[in-house]
């Protein structure tokens, strides 16, 4: 077989492989109805932990900016003022069964 006709079947296949790839892929928001608690509670780390009674809200979110501007926080003035600490986010999700032996990720930004 000529080198070139070779090449160009391999590159149609790789294009085909990737169209079929990019097909399938699909994705989902995941910024809606995240719980929120603000405060550190060390058992939230724990599948079984109960926040029913956390805040319901969707991302983006910053709890601090709906804190009082202070000098006296943390963060400082230079810092923008606002008080600072541990925020808790947690999201409970099911896969779909048509996601069984597929690849999942998860990417966050920030």
């Amino acid at each position: 077989m000529n080198k070139f006709i070779f090449t160009v079947i391999v590159q149609l296949c790789l294009f085909a492989s990737l169209l079929t790839s990019a097909q399938e892929r699909q994705e989902i928001s995941f910024n809606k109805e995240w719980r929120f608690f603000l405060g550190d509670t060390p058992q939230a780390k724990d599948n079984s932990f109960n926040d029913t009674s956390w805040r319901t809200l969707n991302l983006p979110h910053d709890w601090s900016i709906e804190g009082q501007f202070s000098d006296k926080h943390p963060a400082t003035a230079g810092g923008g003022a606002l008080p600072g600490g541990t925020g808790w986010y947690r999201k409970t999700f099911s896969l779909p069964a048509t996601a069984k032996n597929k690849q999942v990720a998860i990417r966050f930004d920030g």
